[in-house]
């Protein structure tokens, strides 16, 4: 345990070093980009259109506004799969910086996912001014996003600890983790509601940690409803325990970084 609150000491004692590496790495991803940020929203958007006319079209998914029902389950997919890929390589790509001179390195895969938060919010602030607009509208539940996003970033931290400390040992988990992310997309009701295939079938869905954030968000954002308090304790539940368990993996390992990275 000792090792654990050292590292989230040195992380809040860190957190202007954090802030400068979340900043230096927006300013490097759109760095010649005549669009910049919007890009955040570009992607998902495209990624959207494609499933909407195979889903809505060509499947069984007979949502009202399957376009919306979809926008808000990939946004939030879309934070969580990029803090995990890009924090793969955190430690890794500052090898050079760890071996010169002493940092901790929580703070590497915290401002990944920091960074992907920025752009989840300004995701955020587009998705509600899209629906503003559209047949869906806004509801008071719409601040119940914002519960939703930190149950999410909760998530992304301790997938990303975890992660990103074993792909220092292990470099497979760089490939491995592309292919596990490609199911889980699939395993994640982000192209259909939970209930579309049964009761049996929702019950396996709620073993993925990722199911609750997603549904969550979708209740506030498209249904207008809060969702159950058993998706509020059980994604929260979920989420810190990965949290705990990343940030225990990360701390305990760390001191071999300098060595493996």
């Amino acid at each position: 345990c000792c090792p654990m609150l050292r590292s989230i000491r040195e992380l809040i004692s860190y957190r202007e070093l954090v802030r400068h590496l979340v900043i230096t790495d927006l300013r490097v991803r759109y760095r010649g980009s005549v669009l910049g940020f919007l890009w955040t929203l570009i992607n998902p958007i495209l990624l959207m259109l494609v499933l909407w006319v195979v889903f809505s079209k060509f499947g069984r998914i007979k949502e009202k506004n399957y376009a919306v029902f979809l926008l808000a389950g990939l946004m939030m997919w879309t934070f969580f799969s990029q803090s995990v890929m890009q924090s793969l390589h955190a430690v890794i790509k500052h090898r050079g910086l760890i071996q010169r001179i002493y940092l901790p390195k929580i703070v590497f895969p915290v401002a990944v996912v920091a960074s992907n938060l920025v752009n989840f919010s300004f995701f955020v602030i587009a998705f509600l001014i899209i629906v503003a607009f559209s047949s869906v509208g806004l509801s008071p539940t719409v601040v119940f996003v914002l519960p939703a996003m930190l149950m999410a970033f909760i998530l992304s931290t301790g997938c990303a600890l975890l992660l990103s400390a074993l792909n220092v040992f292990f470099r497979d988990f760089t490939h491995l983790t592309e292919v596990l992310l490609r199911a889980l997309f699939y395993l994640t009701p982000i192209l259909y509601p939970p209930g579309l295939f049964g009761p049996v079938m929702e019950a396996l869905l709620k073993l993925n940690p990722a199911y609750y954030p997603i549904v969550a968000a979708r209740d506030a954002l498209y249904y207008h409803r809060i969702s159950p308090i058993e998706v509020w304790v059980s994604g929260y539940a979920l989420g810190l325990f990965i949290l705990l368990f990343g940030v225990s993996v990360f701390t305990r390992n760390e001191s071999k970084f300098v060595y493996y990275a």
